[in-house]
């Protein structure tokens, strides 16, 4: 028995829903958790430098984290 929809894709039940879902929560825990990481304040123009040169980091973890 074919349970395809008119436009030949297969329905998609709860289970699948709440697993993506549960997904994006995850990743958007873990981004929100990489922003805040970072956020120090910044107190001298030494600190400044510093967080510059983390920028690299940053940008590679969130590349990882899209990448998945």
């Amino acid at each position: 028995m074919d349970v395809r929809t008119d436009k030949g894709v297969w329905p998609r039940h709860g289970e699948a829903n709440r697993l993506d879902a549960f997904v994006d929560a995850a990743f958007a825990f873990a981004v929100s958790l990489l922003i805040i990481a970072g956020g120090e304040p910044l107190r001298s123009f030494d600190d400044l430098l510093h967080a510059l040169m983390r920028i690299p980091a940053f940008l590679a973890g969130f590349a990882l984290i899209v990448l998945f």
